[in-house]
């Protein structure tokens, strides 16, 4: 219980404001280990208005604050001192908490998905951490109900979301 990541409300340096759930999660990973079998693992947790802790046996406290995850397992990309190659994550958010409201995520990556397993010579790099939003659409209202044939339409709309992901290659 003493090991854990965790979000500080009153300090801004520990803290990562959210307003929505996110879609997904992307980030780049290069994780060098001597074991071909040794997963690492990726995880964020949108939470509500809490200070927040994620604890290494898995758990969350406060509980009743979780919103959303998402989290993946992944192997190496390459040996213990071999070469920086890199994989590029999607990983989807789930809603599985009971808070309705997100206001703060958290995210911690580990060279073990299990606390203390890690081997000596293990390396993870990350980078182009990204916050992945589904476009959507919304369409305004016509200036009136009626048109004539060859009459020009103009339609109002607002375009939201991730359009263009700035980190795909």
């Amino acid at each position: 219980s003493g090991n854990y990541n965790y979000t500080q409300r009153s300090d801004e340096r520990f803290n990562t404001p959210i307003q929505a759930i996110p879609d997904s999660l992307s980030v780049w990973v290069c994780f060098r280990c001597a074991d071909p079998e040794q997963h690492a693992q990726a995880k964020a947790i949108v939470h509500g208005d809490a200070d927040f802790r994620f604890i290494a046996n898995g758990t969350v406290e406060p509980a009743n604050r979780k919103v959303a995850t998402a989290v993946t397992s992944f192997l190496r990309t390459s040996t213990a001192q071999g070469d920086y190659y890199w994989r590029r994550l999607s990983i989807p958010f789930v809603k599985d908490g009971p808070c309705d409201d997100p206001r703060y995520i958290l995210f911690t990556i580990s060279t073990n998905e299990i606390p203390g397993q890690g081997g000596t010579t293990d390396d993870l790099y990350i980078d182009d951490l990204l916050l992945i939003y589904n476009p959507s659409i919304q369409m305004g209202a016509l200036d009136k109900d009626n048109y004539h044939p060859g009459e020009s339409i103009s339609i109002p709309f607002e375009l939201e979301g991730t359009m263009s992901p700035d980190n795909l290659n």
